[in-house]
């Protein structure tokens, strides 16, 4: 029998060395990709920092038809929002994942303006509070800015005479609730309560809160996808308060008299 160069105990030194140089080859192929990724991230934030290439295409395309639309505005949580039929009412979605309440007011005049829509529907504020994570000391600043940016879209909608729905942010999911977080659900309910203050003529505020949360607060497990976002069931959960708001504001528009410009 041919004996081994090697002593066995050096073969499984080998062995083992080779092992943790693959490994670590790996975990550093991994680790370049994802600060390569957010390189290219931040690159992108940067070259485009309210997301006008998102939908440029659609404005370069003709001008739309005269004719009411409703306008789905804000996050990623309006992006993944399914497909809201409303009868009389075109549908438009120009969620963009990530932004928060400051980008969406400098996209309004470009992105959902020019659509003059009937109807805005508003999900917006949670990129803004999920930042107290990282910086809790800009607590007031944050939440101020983030109110503030909100009655600013509501002002925007109105100027133009646009009906404006307005949802309560969602709560984060009852899985993600409490420890280094447990600010931002704080913030959440601070800012839902703002909201609630912003219904008049022409708004409509829809608190989503009692039709998603559990006895702690959060989104119930049959309805959160992830941490900050639903399901199809959950959104399935709120559709026909939404729906029902929707009509309501549908009869508004029939109602206003016709020719005369209305004052916001």
């Amino acid at each position: 029998m041919k004996r081994s160069l090697w002593p066995a105990p050096r073969r499984v030194g080998i062995a083992l060395l080779l092992a943790a140089l693959a490994f670590s080859i790996m975990a550093n192929v991994k680790l370049w990709r994802l600060v390569n990724g957010l390189e290219r991230a931040a690159a992108r934030q940067a070259l485009d920092p309210i997301g006008l290439e998102v939908f440029a295409s659609d404005r370069a395309a003709a001008t739309r038809p005269a004719g009411r639309r409703l306008v789905m505005f804000g996050d990623s949580r309006v992006v993944t929002w399914p497909v809201l039929v409303v009868p009389g009412l075109e549908y438009v979605n120009r969620g963009i994942g990530g932004q928060s309440t400051a980008q969406l007011v400098l996209r309004y005049p470009v992105d959902v303006a020019p659509l003059q829509p009937s109807v805005v529907l508003v999900q917006a504020g949670v990129n803004d509070l999920t930042k107290l994570a990282q910086f809790p000391e800009e607590r007031a600043s944050i939440l101020r800015q983030c109110k503030a940016n909100l009655a600013r879209l509501v002002t925007l909608a109105r100027a133009d005479s646009s009906r404006v729905l307005l949802t309560t942010i969602f709560p984060r999911s009852s899985a993600a609730r409490g420890g280094r977080a447990a600010p931002v659900d704080a913030a959440i309910a601070e800012v839902n309560a703002y909201i609630r203050t912003l219904a008049g003529p022409g708004v409509r505020v829809l608190d989503v809160v009692p039709l998603l949360v559990g006895p702690d607060g959060g989104v119930r497990p049959e309805f959160a996808d992830d941490s900050v976002h639903l399901n199809a069931a959950g959104y399935e959960a709120i559709s026909r308060s939404v729906l029902q708001e929707l009509e309501l504001l549908k009869a508004d528009l029939a109602a206003a008299p016709t020719g005369t410009p209305e004052v916001p």
